[in-house]
């Protein structure tokens, strides 16, 4: 189901990003009819049982970061698909719809993994509290990757 937050932000998108968006959010909703999307870090966010994937537009280019890419990325096939979609400017630009699909399809499946961590690499956080990741495998700048549990 499509949030009105994402549907903000997308109204809000450079003119280029808004066909990059919808492209992902249709691909990722197939993927996983059961996803949910929000904003985290002023970005929108596919969520399943944890993070999935996400999607910042800046001024020439949108990026999409899985939340497990180190994990992904493990898969060569996975690790070429992720590559792509460090600078995407275009629909164009995005790998085959299949191999986004299958794409989406791992990382949902990582998080159906009971007990595994949100972040890839990392052990559950013990306790109340913020907990920062060292290295939260989504190809993005660490230091904005905040996450609370009550564990």
């Amino acid at each position: 189901m499509n949030s009105p937050s994402v549907d903000a932000y997308l109204r809000k998108a450079p003119a280029f990003a808004q066909p990059i968006i919808e492209y992902l959010r249709k691909v990722v909703h197939a993927a996983c009819p059961e996803v949910e999307e929000c904003i985290k870090w002023n970005c929108p966010f596919f969520v399943y049982r944890g993070p999935v994937c996400a999607v910042a537009a800046f001024k020439a280019h949108c990026r999409i970061g899985f939340w497990k890419a180190d994990v992904l990325r493990k898969d060569p096939a996975a690790a070429a698909a992720l590559a792509s979609l460090e600078r995407v400017t275009q629909v164009s630009e995005f790998p085959g719809r299949a191999a986004l699909t299958a794409l989406v399809q791992a990382a949902v499946k990582l998080n159906e993994v009971p007990g595994a961590p949100q972040v890839a690499g990392q052990r559950p956080h013990r306790g109340k509290g913020p907990h920062v990741a060292a290295d939260c495998g989504c190809g993005w700048s660490t230091d904005l990757v905040v996450f609370m549990t009550d564990a």
